[in-house]
């Protein structure tokens, strides 16, 4: 894994941990924009960090 795609993700990381334990009010769950942008960009970091450890396990 290139040292760039870690970077990106420990601070994606480091963003959801910011996620409330608000639960649920009026039948909605609340949480910080913030943080959940970050989960939406872990979510679209999976395939090329998929491909950067299938990668690592071959050499």
């Amino acid at each position: 894994m290139s040292a760039y795609l870690a970077e990106r993700v420990q601070l994606a990381f480091d963003r959801c941990k910011e996620f409330p334990e608000a639960g649920a009010r009026g039948g909605y769950f609340m949480v910080r924009g913030d943080a959940y942008l970050a989960l939406i960009e872990l979510r679209n970091m999976a395939p090329e960090i998929v491909l950067a450890l299938g990668r690592a396990d071959q050499t």
